[in-house]
């Protein structure tokens, strides 16, 4: 069976690196479905597949609410709940080896 990796990352600052990670495991023969999980900038150098509105919409955050947080610690923190909150919506055991 093919695995599926879910590569989780902050595009906007580190999309050159995802996308370096991203290649090999495609060229391994892996299924990678890339989430962006950034808050400041726009994608570098990958288009995500799930984008970081989606993941915020679907963790139950507002992407311009964490944008606006207080301080940058505290939308830093907002930011792993929503991907957490997000990923438990997909069908994990039947898409996604974990």
């Amino acid at each position: 069976m093919n695995k599926t990796i879910v590569l989780i990352a902050t595009l906007d600052t580190k999309g050159i690196e995802t996308s370096y990670i991203r290649e090999g495991l495609i060229a391994c023969g892996k299924r990678v479905i890339g989430v962006d999980s950034g808050i400041l900038g726009e994608a570098q150098k990958i288009e995500p597949d799930i984008g970081r509105d989606k993941v915020a919409k679907y963790g139950g955050c507002k992407l311009d609410d964490i944008r606006t947080s207080q301080s940058l610690g505290e939308a830093v923190q907002k930011v792993p709940e929503c991907v957490k909150v997000f990923l438990n919506l997909l069908d994990l055991t039947a898409r996604f080896d974990m």
